[in-house]
């Protein structure tokens, strides 16, 4: 067994890669024409051998396919303590009929493959993760042909990456040897319907180019036939309490829950199965239960029946476990692609968070304010809806703890007095939900970025684009609710202690509030607040909103501030700035598509120096690595130092003439339009699996109206930008 991945000589479509034990690898794949594709993955891991899937859209060329069973753009296989054996077949068909599981025959096999490869360069192992990239180029057609401005193997594109682990977790910690995934899901199955310290410049980088199959066998299915969706797509997620005093709140979910997803789909603009409902009820440490978990259905009435099953019981000695259902809608199975809300009905805190008659315990050891800022990163709002005045009398800092983490995650803390005015909640909360994030769809890259990299602050933010949602005359649903709750400067105290609590050994310090949290007219618990869902004018609450869950989807979201995630800018004719954090590992390699001479121009910028590389291609040579042209590798490899961003910016060049390298930087020779498409590690995988991000860079050389017929866009040069964040899982400092 070699100690190093290897990859066979490719027959045919098909082709084996050999991973050692302790590497990880994840898989992406890039339809490049407008068939059906399909990319089978059979992983033999001991005796054990599991299927799974990439698809292309039929129509759509240029885009990451997906895998069928999570709808994820790529396929993550953690580190084992065997050697994993991945095999690679590819399909197509002209047919947009054929699809999926019919695919799946020999008559739609691929013609041929060719592969590269690029790696880390031994010299650079003591400074960088120890790197290897298996390019995989498809040619589907026996019928193609190579020309000058069209390669021979010209429709998918399957990148197979492959890391080498240190044995540690992300936080240094020694992890099992032990056999398999530590996710468990490998499992080809399921339908899916739409829904995973150097400071550098230079270029001390690596590649070679090197081929290799085999056959390969294994059996298996891949089931399931799901399509995708088209427009949003709704995971709707109800944590609830279970106790003594919830009955009222459990049959008004239930009686109202046909109603509630019936408004939302409708209003909401939501086609057939894009919206589903989940349910966690939840208890205490000691109960007959502490979580129990339905899922996700599109089926309603699945979820009105596991509703009808929950009865109010236990509970009564304060706290309840509320932390553990936030943990577990953290680890439920969110689909990718979609607007993710939880729905945390309760009348009680969590465990530990101040409360002086808090006796318990919570069943897991996360911080509920740190699992609250993880579903920040992976784009879950909480909305809680706190059954009053229970919560606001037998507590004296449950209102501030969950004022915290529904700000946390941009959600809504809500007063619910009559269990009938739960649907109103549910309802609105969604809707406004829905449309917020066609919003953040629309601007949150640009605000993230500005934030997170040139220091701009939310609050001047959220007047700027509150004054352009404005002038556009945007219209957002919204919850009408009558005042109900009185706010203290305490109480504020109170929600900045939580803000920056992130260690069970740190203190709290918490101030109780001089007066009643609750306006006089609730005092007596029998008068409910008003409740509208309207349609109006955006407000600047709302629009500060848009701006928080921008920043919060591309940040790593800290007690003190938020930690930038790797970004990139819109393409601006022939270039594209990508923004790199510090502490990420950069691997950039070029791969040229057509006969003619093409460079990529790097520049690396950390603020105050500015190196620039090029990476070039052999005239006559096509489907190959590209080179630095000042070293003759085929990596351009770099680190972010702890303290310093980076902006590499790519620039692409072309000439039919005797023109290469550095020369071709010259406006007469520049691509006419590039498209970027990015991938990055399935947000379930994220404490278990290098945190990478990867950037496709495709560039079209020649202008519209020299394009020939049946050869898609962006078929020319492509840049890929892989992104490694440095942790002790990948990289040991010494």
């Amino acid at each position: 067994m070699s100690k190093h991945p290897t990859c066979s000589t490719p027959v045919g479509g098909h082709v084996q890669i050999n991973v050692p034990p302790g590497w990880y690898t994840y898989i992406s794949g890039l339809s490049r024409n407008t068939t059906n594709q399909m990319v089978r993955l059979r992983i033999k891991e001991g005796d054990i051998t599991n299927t799974e899937f990439l698809n292309g859209d039929f129509g759509k060329a240029n885009e990451t396919m997906k895998l069928r069973r999570t709808h994820e753009g790529s396929y993550a296989i953690l580190r084992s303590a065997e050697e994993i054996v991945l095999t690679l077949d590819t399909f197509y068909s002209t047919d947009p009929k054929v699809k999926n599981r019919r695919l799946e025959k020999a008559e739609n096999g691929s013609k041929g493959l060719t592969i590269m490869q690029a790696e880390t360069p031994p010299h650079m192992h003591a400074d960088f993760p120890d790197y290897v990239t298996f390019f995989v180029f498809v040619q589907d057609s026996k019928d193609q042909q190579a020309t000058q401005y069209a390669p021979l193997y010209n429709d998918a594109v399957c990148t197979v990456n492959i890391i080498k682990g240190t044995g540690l977790d992300h936080r240094g910690e020694p992890l099992d040897n032990r056999n398999g995934n530590e996710d468990g899901g490998n499992n080809g199955g399921g339908g899916n319907n739409g829904g995973g310290g150097n400071n550098g410049g230079g270029g001390n980088n690596g590649g070679g180019g090197n081929n290799g199959g085999g056959n390969g066998g294994g059996d298996g299915d891949g089931d399931g036939d799901g399509d995708g969706q088209t427009g949003p797509l709704l995971d709707l997620l109800f944590l609830q309490d279970c106790t003594g005093s919830q009955q009222p709140y459990i049959k008004a979910s239930t009686d109202s829950i046909l109603n509630i997803t019936k408004r939302v789909s409708s209003s909401g603009k939501l086609k057939p199965g894009a919206l589903r409902t989940g349910l966690i009820a939840f208890r205490d440490v000691g109960d007959a239960f502490v979580t129990k978990s339905f899922g996700f259905s599109s089926d309603v009435s699945v979820m009105q029946a596991n509703l009808s099953t929950l009865q109010a019981s236990g509970g009564g000695d304060g706290p309840e476990d509320v932390t553990a259902a936030l943990d577990a809608a953290l680890a439920s199975a969110w689909r990718v692609d979609a607007i993710k809300m939880v729905i945390l009905i309760s009348d009680a805190p969590p465990h530990g968070i101040g409360e002086p008659s808090d006796r318990g315990k919570s069943s897991v050891a996360s911080l509920p304010v740190n699992i609250a800022r993880r579903m920040a990163e992976l784009g879950i709002t909480i909305h809680f809806i706190a059954c009053e005045p229970t919560l606001s009398t037998a507590y004296k800092y449950a209102y501030d703890f969950y004022k915290t983490i529904t700000a946390i995650t941009g959600g809504l803390l809500l007063p619910l007095v009559g269990a009938d005015g739960l649907a109103d909640y549910i309802i609105g909360s969604s809707l406004e939900r829905i449309e917020l994030e066609a919003l953040v769809d629309d601007y949150g890259k640009s605000i993230a970025r500005r934030v997170l990299f040139s220091g701009e602050s939310i609050e001047a933010l959220t007047k700027e684009y509150h004054s352009k949602f404005t002038a556009r005359a945007i219209e957002i649903t919204s919850l009408d609710v009558e005042p109900f709750y009185k706010q203290y400067e305490e109480g504020l105290k109170n929600i900045a202690a939580y803000t920056a609590w992130v260690n069970a050994s740190t203190a709290l310090h918490l101030t109780d509030v001089p007066g009643p949290r609750i306006l006089p007219k609730f005092a007596s618990g029998t008068v409910s607040p008003a409740v509208k869902v309207i349609k109006g004018a955006i407000t600047e609450e709302q629009s500060g909103r848009v701006v928080k869950l921008s920043v919060t989807r591309n940040a790593e979201v800290g007690p003190e501030k938020m930690i930038a995630r790797p970004s990139s800018e819109p393409p601006s004719g022939n270039s594209l700035k990508v923004n790199i954090p510090a502490g990420w590992f950069a691997f950039v390699s070029g791969l040229s598509r057509a006969k003619y001479n093409q460079a990529i121009k790097l520049q690396y910028n950390d603020g105050e120096n500015t190196n620039t590389e090029f990476l070039t291609s052999e005239l006559g040579s096509t489907d190959d690595i590209m080179r630095l042209a000042r070293t003759k590798e085929g990596f351009y490899v770099f680190a972010s130092s702890d303290d310093i961003n980076i902006q590499l910016e790519t620039s692409f060049y072309w000439s039919t003439a005797n023109v290469k390298g550095q020369a071709l930087a010259k406006p007469n020779y520049v691509s006419k339009k590039l498209k970027d498409v990015e991938t990055h590690t399935p947000m379930h995988l994220l404490d278990d699996f290098p945190d990478y991000v990867t950037y496709f860079i495709l560039a079209e050389d020649q202008p519209d109206s020299d394009q020939v017929a049946g050869v898609p866009d962006y078929n020319d040069t492509v840049a890929i930008v892989n992104l490694i964040k440095n942790t002790p899982m990948v990289f040991k400092s010494e």
